[in-house]
Formats: structure tokens, sequence, C-alpha cells
């Protein structure tokens, strides 16, 4: 029986303070990652992903990196379709 190597997509999901979204491109002079909700998600091999996810958490952003059996071609969320927002939690317990 043959050895089937799986194939596996990394990402990096950011996030943001209007939402989770993935790294969409990245300037490697100036060492930039922008995140559109509005293009595909940019795919890394897993070495720089993860160097991606680290050096944004550094930076103060919440990231992390997303291995998936499948390719993605756009962000995963409708947008339109929900509304984000950041809400103290009550201090009182249910």
């Amino acid at each position: 029986m043959a050895n089937k190597t799986k194939k596996y997509y990394y990402y990096v999901l950011v996030f943001a303070g209007d939402g989770p979204a993935y790294v969409t491109s990245k300037d490697y002079e100036t060492k930039m990652a922008y995140w559109n909700k509005d293009e595909a998600p940019m795919e890394l091999n897993q070495t720089s992903a993860d160097d991606l996810t680290l050096g944004l958490l550094c930076n103060g952003y919440n990231a992390m990196t997303v291995k998936s059996p499948i390719e993605l071609d756009s962000q995963p969320y409708r947008y339109g379709e929900y509304e984000f927002e950041i809400k103290r939690k009550d201090e009182k317990c249910a």
C-alpha cells in the first residue's frame, strides 16, 4: 500500500477590530502584512505562516496560523450578514 502524503494549506488569521480576516498580501521590503475581507487569503508555507503570526503578535495584533486541508479562495465569513461588536461581559454570572 502506497504512503499518501496529504497536502495542507497554511494561512494567517488576524482578529482585527472589525472582525477576523485572513492575511491577503505581504510587502517583503517593508515587512508589512495586509488583510482585506474582499480578497482571497494568501497561502503560505508553514514556516512563513508561523513567522508572520509571531511578528503580528509581537506588534500587538491577535493572530494565529491556520492549517487547512482545503484551499481557501475567499474569506470564509459573510461579513455583510453580521455585525461584530465587542462588549464588556456582565459582572454577574447567570
